[in-house]
């Protein structure tokens, strides 16, 4: 079969329906009594952008056209006519209406066991994470022997040089993965994340716990690469909910790692050093979860992928023939596109807040009542952040598929945003319940105010790593997630650097509040701006469809 002047394969009217091969088989597509079959064509939306290239006769013959020479095509019997293109009056918009309302094709049991290798390292990663955040003041004034008044600003530096050495990295380890492929580097980071979770207790000053941070974030970027290897293994109908679950998988491993964290120092009390047992645990489970991806998790990137996995691929993202791009020509080509740049301000301001979020919890909940704090000890601070993950993971395994459905994925972020907004300033208020009953009324306002938070913070960030991987470009899906995460982790790593020294300052001025108004600001700020975001990131809504009969 001949191809047309672009090098398109064009699309050829048929007869009758044609039998149904497999995913990979070309699709029939049809309006009225029209029926076309589209041959190697990656997405709809390179169909609809290229019409006279894809588009042709609706006649009803049985014509080889492998057979019809040049001469042929110039006779009354052509079967590709402008007339012809011109009388089959299908919008672009209306097409693309078609593909957002269709049904996501269906994950195969064995991808489903690939995805859920790639939740055990997303769970493992952040499971190390935010392990240390219910004892973090107490080790640094126990341990470390940081003046109380001084704990704001050790923690927001503990916290934030992790991120920095991430936004170091990470450009450069999603280029790589897009090179040599994912499993290696998604590996090395499980590796340096649980060899450093397990020897940060063990150090003996705060300065060399910086520096043990440092050489883990730079050595490990998760997050990013699981991003990439779901992209590669998923279509983008599916990537959304994927990625949701993913999220709610980050949630699960939220409270879990706080609860291990707080429990087992509260366990551990009477040891030498009562915070190694919950880091012991922690990188045990990463580094088990490196094992199982060396062992049973293939690669996944489209070009060096075994057959058989490529073909699970519904919707195959690259061609092994297309040019490998160099680093800094992938970075401009995400320059160019103004949708990535759009949702990499908005994360990598999400990214800020929640990083003062994060550490303005844990600082606020160990603030002494006196200072107008909520005076809880790692314990009740693990059961703040088990609540807090079991409530997001809950609403995110029940909720999010209607409510994408049903509001759309901008409206939806917006009402995180929202939901973030309102739990900040709602949190320090939580002080007033000893005003009020005493430690009781604390316990229901800080439970009431930690669910507003949880559901939330599950609307914000999952949405937008589906909306990055469905506007990438799929020949630089690594670095483009790379990229993504990397300004996401610089701006995380200020985050608590700025929110650990607002709240240092503040408590002095006996003001603890002031940090919380300035994170729901920035929270309110960034829903304003994911108003601006095209209609066409919201791949689940759907969408009124008007078709013009040929």
């Amino acid at each position: 079969m001949g191809k047309n002047d672009n090098g398109n394969t064009p699309i050829l009217e048929c007869e009758s329906e044609p039998e149904d091969e497999g995913p990979h088989h070309p699709q029939n597509q049809r309006s009225g009594s029209v029926s076309m079959i589209i041959l190697n064509s990656p997405t709809l939306h390179e169909v609809v952008d290229n019409p006279k290239s894809s588009l042709i006769s609706t006649t009803n013959d049985d014509t080889d056209y492998s057979e019809i020479s040049d001469d042929s095509t110039e006779s009354d019997n052509q079967s590709v006519k402008e007339e012809d293109l011109e009388s089959i009056h299908i919008e672009k918009d209306d097409l693309l209406s078609n593909d957002a309302d269709a049904k996501p094709p269906p994950i195969s049991k064995s991808q489903w066991a690939r995805i859920i290798m790639i939740y055990m390292a997303v769970f493992s990663d952040a499971l190390a994470l935010t392990l240390v955040t219910p004892f973090l003041s107490e080790i640094l004034i126990e341990k470390w022997n940081i003046q109380e008044d001084n704990v704001g600003y050790y923690s927001g530096i503990l916290v934030g040089i992790y991120s920095l050495a991430r936004f170091i990295s990470g450009f450069n380890l999603g280029h790589l993965s897009d090179k040599y492929g994912r499993k290696p580097f998604l590996i090395l980071s499980l590796l340096a994340t649980g060899i450093g979770t397990i020897i940060f207790p063990l150090v003996p000053n705060v300065y060399l716990a910086i520096i043990i941070r440092f050489v883990e974030g730079i050595l490990s970027n998760t997050m990013a690469l699981c991003q990439a290897t779901l992209a590669d293994m998923v279509d983008k109908k599916n990537r959304p909910v994927v990625f949701a679950y993913m999220g709610s998988v980050f949630a699960l491993s939220r409270c879990l790692s706080s609860a291990i964290g707080g429990f087992s120092v509260k366990i551990a009390q009477d040891a030498k050093n009562p915070y190694l047992l919950p880091c012991i645990i922690g990188g045990s489970i990463v580094l088990l979860s490196g094992l199982l991806i060396l062992v049973f998790h293939p690669e996944t990137h489209p070009k060096l992928a075994k057959k058989s996995i490529t073909e699970e691929t519904v919707e195959p993202t690259l061609n092994v023939e297309q040019k490998e791009y160099s680093f800094f020509e992938g970075l401009k080509l995400i320059t160019k596109n103004r949708t990535v740049l759009h949702l990499m301000v908005m994360g990598s301001l999400n990214s800020f807040a929640n990083g003062g979020l994060l550490l303005g919890i844990v600082l606020f909940a160990s603030l002494s009542i006196e200072e107008k704090g909520m005076g809880f000890d790692s314990f009740k601070i693990g059961i703040l952040f088990t609540v807090f993950g079991l409530v997001g993971f809950a609403f995110q395994l029940l909720f999010f598929k209607r409510l994408s459905k049903s509001l759309g994925l901008k409206k939806q972020y917006l009402m995180g945003m929202i939901l973030l907004g309102a739990s900040m300033l709602l949190y320090p208020v939580i002080y007033t319940g000893y005003l009020i009953q005493g430690e009781a009324m604390v316990w229901v306002i800080s439970i009431f105010v930690v669910i507003i938070m949880g559901i939330g913070w599950m609307q914000a960030m999952s949405i937008l790593q589906g909306m990055v991987a469905n506007a990438s470009d799929p020949k630089i899906q690594g670095l483009t997630q790379g990229s993504y995460q990397s300004l996401n982790s610089l701006l995380r790593a200020f985050g608590p650097v700025v929110s650990g020294a607002i709240f240092s300052l503040s408590t002095n001025w006996s003001a603890p509040f002031i940090l919380f108004i300035v994170l729901a600001v920035i929270y309110l700020t960034v829903g304003k701006i994911s108003h601006h975001l095209p209609e066409s990131v919201d791949v689940l809504k759907k969408k009124e469809v008007t078709q013009e009969k040929v």
